[in-house]
């Protein structure tokens, strides 16, 4: 492993900050604005670990262009090329990360603050996760003692949050369901009602279970064309295989830029 520039780091652990004194200050907007860029800036600090020329989008070009760089969502996907692996409930955040930003700077959206909670709590997470086993960074010591304290009290409101909802989906009445949902990453909150739609009661997200079209197993998500179902991550991971004039922008296995599916799960 060759020693990294502490730029990307320092820079992550900067954002971190700022989202953590929005979150304080009452700005939920910016304290997920924010996190958002450090979840890239960590993704793309673990990439720099295993060669810093690793970051740039074209790595195939004649000349390296380092004006564009990887994406938030196509990191996880770079990493795992190199043995870095992300499990399903990461996948999801960073998933959830990309799309939030996206909504923020394109559709300028508000979030009460259960809504800023469950994302921030879950993305706060990751990070502290991210940040230990693979950066090898002890959250506490990275931040100050007062922006800590912030984490925690977020943290632990987080865990409320999450408490209540599964108190909901309990007094629902509505049959259980074991899965994490796919849209929050929350377990414990899905229930079934009589028609068959699962809801989660932290989200709000209304899903349908089926067989995914691709892998063949069980899958909770949107339902796509003819009702189908997918999981993102083999979503994902068909699409960039066919190279990005292909890619699709994906939530909770529910194709949000409509290209011809179709024709993308029948290219040779």
């Amino acid at each position: 492993m060759t020693v990294p520039t502490k730029s990307l780091l320092e820079s992550a652990l900067v954002f971190l900050g700022e989202s953590l004194r929005s979150f304080r200050s009452g700005s939920l907007t910016f304290a997920i604005l924010h996190v958002t860029t450090a979840v890239e800036l960590v993704l793309k600090e673990r990439l720099a670990r295993v060669h810093p020329n690793l970051i740039f989008k074209t790595l195939d070009s004649e000349k390296l262009d380092r004006s564009k760089t990887v994406g938030l969502y196509e990191l996880p996907f770079r990493l795992s090329h190199f043995g870095v692996q992300t499990n399903e409930s990461e996948l999801a955040t960073i998933r959830d990360v990309a799309k939030w930003r996206n909504e923020i700077v394109h559709h300028t959206p508000t979030y009460d603050r259960n809504s800023a909670i469950a994302r921030l709590g879950e993305v706060y997470n990751f990070l502290a996760s991210f940040l230990v086993n693979q950066l090898k960074v002890d959250l506490k010591s990275a931040i100050s003692a007062d922006l800590y304290k912030t984490a925690s009290e977020l943290l632990s409101e987080w865990k409320g949050v999450i408490a209540e909802a599964r108190g909901r989906a309990i007094e629902s009445g509505e049959t259980p369901r074991s899965e994490t949902c796919p849209a929050c990453g929350a377990d414990g909150v899905l229930t079934e009602d009589a028609d068959g739609t699962i809801r989660c009661h932290l989200c709000g997200e209304n899903l349908k279970a089926g067989n995914c079209r691709i892998c063949d197993k069980p899958a909770i998500g949107h339902p796509g064309w003819g009702d189908e179902i997918y999981h993102d991550a083999c979503l994902a991971g068909y699409t960039s295989s066919l190279g990005p004039a292909y890619n699709v922008k994906l939530r909770c296995g529910k194709i949000e830029n409509f290209e011809s599916l179709e024709f993308i799960l029948t290219k040779p």
